[in-house]
């Protein structure tokens, strides 16, 4: 009698102790899934990040350029005067 109930529980179980492994296998496929996808993001995102600097870079270097203008214009514009006072 023992037996045989221990035989009915063993055949019940084993379908759900199948379905858990592979649950657990299927779950374990998409964390390697999930963790190459972030790797991937994260890459991406580092990529974006460096653009941006150049971008900001660049920005700035456009303000640095139109400073540099200005300044030159003084300048000119100084020496212009000096000219004019020594005449």
């Amino acid at each position: 009698m023992m037996t045989e109930l221990t035989e009915q529980m063993r055949a019940v179980m084993q379908p759900t102790h199948e379905m858990m492994g592979d649950i657990s296998s299927r779950l374990a496929t998409l964390e390697r899934k999930v963790e190459s996808m972030d790797g991937e993001w994260k890459r991406q995102v580092a990529e974006v990040q460096f653009i941006l600097k150049g971008v900001a870079t660049s920005a700035e270097l456009v303000a640095l350029t139109k400073w540099v203008v200005l300044l030159e214009e003084h300048m000119r514009d100084v020496r212009a005067v000096l000219q004019l006072a020594d005449d």
